[in-house]
């Protein structure tokens, strides 16, 4: 589906040569990006299979899942790319489009960054490294917080429906409520961009209930401030810091493609 999509949206991007504005720009970064997360997922797909046809044991997670993952996260990614720069232009009047079309933009940006926080639940369980990019695109009050509502959704279905676990609270939308009411009180002290980046503290130093329960699961020990908590606390900041570098890297490469 997405390599049919990417297709047709390059066929379509070819054949139109009229351009209304004085920017000759197409917006296809972010197909591009897309059809190489595409692209490695093909790959890992294989690669599974030979595994599996090969080894009658592996482990639960074998290199073939994590590229596999890896590639999920370059199509989310690729996805978000080319939805921001849409709703940026029709947040700044460049492209006008009717209200529908500006809602459902917005709706797909939120869907998005929530699928790409369940890949990288998956793989490295670093929430800020998915809020921070995702409240530097949607800077409104309750952006992170409606996204964490999804990707909890999803996470309590994959654990109480298919994991079998009690039903729990969903403690980890508190660190993002915290999360966007300090960005919003901060942003009047300092830049935009510092608040968010301060305000990724909440996130990182509440680690253990933006999961719960899965990390109740992975960090038995997490219960007790330790120094593993220490590492991990410090990956969110870390994260938080990528984050940042991502999305001002991924914002700044479409410009290239501007005439």
């Amino acid at each position: 589906m997405v390599i049919l999509a990417i297709w047709r949206s390059f066929q379509k991007s070819r054949a139109s040569s009229v351009f209304p504005t004085p920017i000759r720009f197409i917006n296809t970064t972010g197909l591009k990006i897309t059809g190489l997360g595409a692209i490695i997922q093909i790959l890992a797909g294989g690669w599974n299979e030979i595994v599996h046809h090969l080894s009658l044991s592996e482990p639960k997670i074998a290199p073939a899942h994590v590229l596999l993952t890896f590639g999920m996260l370059i199509v989310g990614f690729g996805m978000v790319l080319g939805l921001s720069i849409e709703n940026g232009m029709i947040r700044h009047d460049i492209l006008i489009v009717a209200d529908w079309k500006r809602w459902l933009t917005l709706v797909c940006i939120v869907l998005t960054f929530a699928s790409i926080w369940l890949a990288a639940a998956l793989l490295a369980g670093v929430a800020t490294l998915v809020l921070v990019p995702a409240k530097r695109t949607l800077p409104d009050f309750g952006s992170v917080t409606l996204i964490g509502v999804i990707f909890n959704f999803a996470w309590f279905a994959l654990q109480v429906s298919y994991g079998r676990l009690p039903v729990y609270f969903p403690w980890d939308l508190v660190p993002l409520v915290l999360f966007d009411a300090l960005v919003l009180l901060g942003k009047r002290v300092v830049a935009f961009e510092k608040a968010v980046l301060f305000s990724s503290a909440v996130p990182s130093l509440l680690f253990y209930s933006t999961y719960y329960p899965f990390t109740q699961h992975l960090f038995p020990w997490a219960s007790s401030f330790g120094s593993p908590v220490l590492i991990l606390v410090a990956g969110g900041f870390a994260g938080a810091f990528l984050g940042d570098r991502v999305y001002s890297t991924l914002s700044s490469f479409p410009m290239s493609r501007v005439a």
